[in-house]
């Protein structure tokens, strides 16, 4: 009982002595763009709301974050205490010079409290920051890359999200966009494999980011089927530019989210671990579309991926435990209810394969006659299956044909995702591998091969995540907006592609306001002002 009772209070000192330690962000002062590489000034100011007075030598210091202890902004992600002691109460403004990073994009330029040696306390002050005038590239890969935020590594408490814009000719990142994980429209993911897919848009001009509607960090999984945490989707354009679409509290409480989509359109479909596939609106009321998959140990819906308008998903049982492969639904862009139907095999029975099916990414042509579909089991089991298709797209219009593995992994190449580029002779596959199929360091590795037949083996490393980060999914870049402004008598038309939210303004630097009524393309204004601009926001 003696030692019980010591065990105990040894319990209860370590608690006080982390609640010693907390902050309160009062302010964060940052411009709203530099130029890449250059220096700019920023202002942070934290509140000291513990019981503990900050010193330099007690090791207490302003820390960046996203991931944690970059040197993204400055050297070794700290800045000094401006003055000492800071006394509980006191809210000092720590003032420094920074250096933007020298690739251009959307950051997140954000930082906490620490007390080196001993922990980090408090909430994150963060804001986006644009460097330099870059955007995505058109037929360029888009990686997702989950980091570390508000703790050490990746954890289900949630991880920041970043879009980097892998360029096919010169293998490097060329572009970031990183969304934002405070406000009130933060997305942010777990530390799950099967979260965090991303999705072009069908028309080419979003990519589609499906999550979790809270700020880091955050206290509990953000992936637990109790956490009240919103599921939630947004876009990126090729500009940078994220919005928050669409959330819902009821839609996914069975398990993690998964995979989102969008048909550009502002129509939104998410699907996740035993919660069936969501309809999130917005041009509908949002509602259940398939009620199959929903319930313990069944769906198991994986990735989404939109084909020619139609959602399709990856499932390791679907529509019942012990079925495999990928499902699609009988509608284009469905918003009421319709079951999907499995239109590919990926079973045993089919590939040959033994032990478990396990499938996650998928990547089909619009013809409907090549698809790849990844498994995650080891060689010879897993890797990526090629299917020949008639074109219909239907059940049983699918025929498996061999299974391409990875030279540079022990086991055969654990793959993640996959997408293909179908302009050549032959199929170039890029996908995300790694050593292990699951954890947070799956799929951290960006492979490519070319599709020379059955014995194809030959992968090519292209990039590696940093420590303290691991991508997930993988698409291609989307295209710009283009929008056109003409006469029609009296009356101005406007035509856009994509399904973005049309704006005005009275002036080119004024606030552009959404035009009444959400129009869709094109638009007909017909008593327009003398002058008047016109752009387009993200759907």
């Amino acid at each position: 009982m003696r030692n019980l009772l010591l065990l105990c209070a040894g319990l209860i000192l370590i608690q006080t002595a982390k609640a010693q330690n907390n902050a309160e962000v009062v302010s964060i002062s940052a411009p709203s763009s530099v130029p890449a590489g250059q220096t700019f000034s920023a202002i942070i100011t934290m509140k000291n709301t513990g019981l503990t007075s900050w010193t330099t030598a007690a090791r207490y210091a302003l820390g960046s974050e996203s991931p944690r202890n970059n040197s993204n902004w400055v050297f070794a992600g700290r800045i000094a205490l401006p003055a000492e002691p800071v006394n509980p109460g006191d809210a000092p403004e720590f003032t420094a010079t920074f250096t933007a990073p020298t690739i251009p994009g959307v950051y997140n330029f954000a930082w906490g409290m620490v007390q080196d040696g001993a922990q980090w306390f408090g909430p994150i002050a963060s804001q986006t920051i644009r460097v330099g005038n870059g955007r995505f590239t058109p037929g360029d890969l888009v990686v997702m890359q989950a980091v570390a935020t508000g703790s050490d590594a990746i954890s289900a408490n949630g991880a920041a999200i970043v879009l980097n814009n892998f360029s096919r000719s010169s293998l490097n990142t060329t572009f970031v966009a990183a969304i934002p994980f405070t406000g009130p429209n933060a997305i942010v993911t777990g530390s799950s494999p099967f979260t965090g897919m991303i999705d072009l848009s069908t028309e080419g001009s979003y990519i589609v980011v499906g999550g979790y509607n809270t700020n880091l960090p955050y206290g509990a999984s953000v992936e637990a089927a109790t956490t009240p945490v919103p599921r939630a989707i947004g876009t990126v354009n090729s500009g940078g530019q994220f919005a928050l679409n669409a959330t819902t509290t009821t839609g996914f409480t069975g398990g993690t989210f998964r995979g989102a989509v969008s048909d550009g359109l502002n129509n939104f479909w998410g699907g996740g671990q035993n919660s069936g596939i969501y309809y999130f609106g917005n041009n509908l009321p949002p509602r259940q579309i398939s009620s199959l998959g929903t319930g313990t140990g069944v769906g198991a819906i994986r990735n989404l991926t939109m084909v020619n308008g139609r959602p399709y998903f990856s499932t390791s049982q679907f529509p019942s435990p012990g079925n495999f492969g990928v499902a699609a639904f009988t509608s284009v862009a469905p918003t009421a209810p319709d079951e999907p139907v499995l239109v590919i095999n990926s079973g045993n029975t089919v590939t040959g394969a033994t032990g478990t099916a396990n499938p996650k990414g998928f990547y089909i042509n619009t013809n409907l006659t090549i698809a790849y579909v990844v498994d995650q089991r080891t060689a010879p089991n897993g890797g990526i299956y090629r299917y020949n298709g008639t074109g219909a797209g239907t059940a049983g219009s699918w025929t498996y044909a061999y299974t391409i593995a990875n030279n540079l992994f022990a086991n055969g190449g654990a793959f993640q995702e996959v997408v293909a580029d179908f302009s050549g002779p032959n199929p170039k596959i890029y996908a995300t591998a790694g050593a292990v199929a699951t954890g947070v360091n799956a799929g951290t590795n960006l492979v490519t091969a070319i599709d020379n037949g059955a014995a194809t083996t030959t992968f090519t490393l292209l990039a590696t995540a940093p420590a303290g980060t691991a991508y997930r999914g993988l698409a291609f870049a989307p295209r710009p907006v283009t929008l056109s402004v003409a006469r029609s008598g009296t009356d101005t038309v406007i035509r856009w592609n994509g399904g973005g939210t049309l704006r005005s303004a009275s002036n080119v630097t004024g606030e552009f306001l959404p035009v009444p009524g959400s129009p869709t393309s094109p638009y007909t204004n017909t008593a327009p002002a003398e002058i008047e601009f016109y752009g387009v926001g993200a759907p």
